[in-house]
């Protein structure tokens, strides 16, 4: 069923993190936001219109909150740049519309407020009321969609429509179906649609939300509100720059939980990568001697571990960081969110209060879980590098201890045979030796050689056998 509205609204809200605070130039990605207003202008066919040109570049500074558009632009004391434009809404009727762009600077970030509307009156009389399909007509090629604006810290759409005479602003199902009819005009294409997340109450009217955080990227954010108090429209009016900025903050808590599940991918695989080494090194526990190769490959992880810990725990830093960006922002929010109840005079603000009592709060405690399981990681390299650190060391020390034993009954052995092998004397001129076979007697030299040999021999294993006989009384006694 096709519903008709009055004065329907787009209002884009988009951020994106600057590129250093003391870049005072607007190029590179800090000019995401405006080059990409520029180009929905040219889709929508809004001539001669760009917000590039009409910014003050010498404004851009450290301050924490600056209007960019330049002194000859503002009009009436609005800081913003107003423009107007036609749709086609079918073959044979054109609507005018019309709109503004307010471009922003904070301390760290750049805002767009991008509003686009089919006015209320025109010629001091209320215009009439229009399809909801004039909602696709807002965004040409899907232009205010995420995947097209690209902006780093995310963006809300807010749809401000107006129910019209007959149309039962206490009937909820109703009001579901029509904001639902709102998101799917406004997105023909139901694969870049966000799903409901929730609807309330806010300033007197129904508001619908779309899209759900811990979903798969890109985040949208999409907002339906259906006006049916004049009272809404002047409190949005009173409120509009604490909207933006817990528009602003809101994204800042979504974009640091979506930095947290790419940190905590790659702690995932940092986690697995080290139960992989400890899986390899159970064979230290076999009793089995290393060898060579072995002792070679565990000296190599005993170099990369050191590396691997510090790298583990600069991952566990930016999990952390990241928990506490949410935290900060989120009571940011609560801040903007007290100024609007001080405005307003106890005004029912629960459908806001909800994202930073509740969506905040469980956001912190999922990452302050997987931190939780993720710090037994730098235990475990703790304990695989004493564990290699420990077998590598004692490996080194037996081989050392039996370098040592060789040498020690080697040296009896060879002092013995010096000792007797000193009787060569008996080689002399007058008492060569003679051919093999050709005397009954062995001559003098060659007795002595033997001698010598046999007993530098058995002196030397019984100087082995007495070591590793003390070495194995070492061992029982300790």
């Amino acid at each position: 069923m096709n519903h008709k509205v009055y004065a329907p609204n787009i209002h884009l809200f988009a951020f994106h993190l600057r590129n250093g605070y003391g870049d005072s130039t607007g190029e590179g990605s800090d000019n995401q936001l405006w080059r990409k207003c520029d180009q929905i202008f040219e889709k929508l066919k809004i001539e001669d219109l760009k917000l590039t040109q009409n910014l003050n570049q010498q404004k851009f500074s450290d301050s924490l909150r600056l209007d960019l558009l330049k002194e000859t632009e503002i009009k009436d004391n609005k800081v913003s740049l107003p423009f107007n434009g036609q749709l086609l809404l079918n073959d044979h009727q054109v609507v005018k519309i019309s709109g503004f762009a307010y471009p922003l600077q904070t301390h760290d970030s750049y805002a767009l407020w991008l509003n686009l509307r089919r006015p209320d009156r025109e010629n001091g009389k209320k215009t009439e009321s229009v399809d909801l399909s004039i909602l696709s007509k807002f965004n040409p090629d899907s232009c205010l969609l995420p995947e097209f604006i690209e902006s780093s810290l995310g963006q809300t759409l807010l749809i401000t429509v107006w129910l019209t005479e007959g149309q039962n602003y206490q009937d909820k199902q109703f009001l579901r179906e029509l904001a639902d009819q709102c998101v799917e005009d406004f997105i023909p294409d139901s694969a870049h649609r966000p799903n409901f997340n929730r609807d309330g109450l806010l300033f007197g009217s129904a508001i619908f939300e779309y899209g759900i955080i811990n979903q798969p990227p890109p985040h949208q954010h999409i907002l339906v509100w259906l006006f049916s108090h004049t009272v809404t429209d002047t409190k949005f009016g009173k409120c509009y720059q604490e909207l933006m900025d817990l528009f602003y903050y809101r994204s800042k808590v979504v974009q640091s939980y979506l930095n947290s599940r790419k940190v905590y991918e790659n702690i995932y695989d940092a986690y697995r990568t080290i139960e992989d080494q400890v899986d390899k090194i159970g064979c230290l526990d076999d009793g089995n001697d290393l060898d060579s190769k072995e002792l070679f490959k565990y000296k190599g992880v005993l170099k990369k571990i050191p590396k691997a810990a510090l790298e583990y725990s600069r991952l566990l830093r930016d999990l952390d960081q990241c928990r506490h960006m949410i935290k900060m922002n989120a009571q940011c929010y609560e801040e903007k969110l007290a100024k609007i109840q001080a405005k307003l005079q106890s005004d029912n603000l629960v459908f806001l209060e909800i994202f930073s009592r509740k969506n905040c709060l469980y956001l912190q405690e999922e990452i302050q879980a997987d931190l939780g399981y993720f710090e037994h990681g730098s235990g475990l390299l703790e304990k695989v590098l004493s564990a290699i650190r420990g077998m590598v060391e004692i490996e080194q020390a037996e081989r050392a201890i039996c370098r040592q034993d060789t040498i020690k009954w080697l040296g009896a052995g060879i002092g013995t045979a010096v000792v007797v092998s000193s009787s060569s004397t008996h080689l002399t001129p007058e008492n060569p030796i003679h051919p093999p076979f050709t005397s009954r007697t062995l001559h003098p030299f060659i007795t002595s050689l033997l001698m010598s040999a046999f007993l530098g021999i058995l002196v030397g294993l019984i100087a082995r056998w007495l070591i590793q006989q003390r070495r194995h009384k070492e061992v029982l006694n300790k």
